[in-house]
């Protein structure tokens, strides 16, 4: 019984998301493509800007470089 239900839950959400598709499909062809083109310019810049900034604030760091930090156990060559 529970293999039928998942059947037809996952038959009922396959529908609603071709229904969703479909809208949005022809939502689109009456607004034209003008909306997809701003909508992917400003994807274009939020991620240059999101780099850039990354680019000024992690420009000094180091990965794998330092002192080991307070939980890291020294070596005895190290001293304490």
């Amino acid at each position: 019984m529970k293999v039928t239900q998942n059947a037809l839950i996952g038959v009922v959400v396959v529908a609603l998301t071709a229904w969703s598709a479909f809208r949005v499909v022809s939502s689109l062809k009456e607004a034209g493509w003008r909306p997809v083109g701003v909508f992917a310019a400003a994807t274009v810049v939020n991620i240059v800007v999101a780099l850039c900034l990354a680019l000024l604030l992690f420009r000094n760091h180091t990965v794998g470089q330092g002192d080991g930090g307070p939980d890291r156990a020294r070596s005895p060559s190290q001293g304490q």
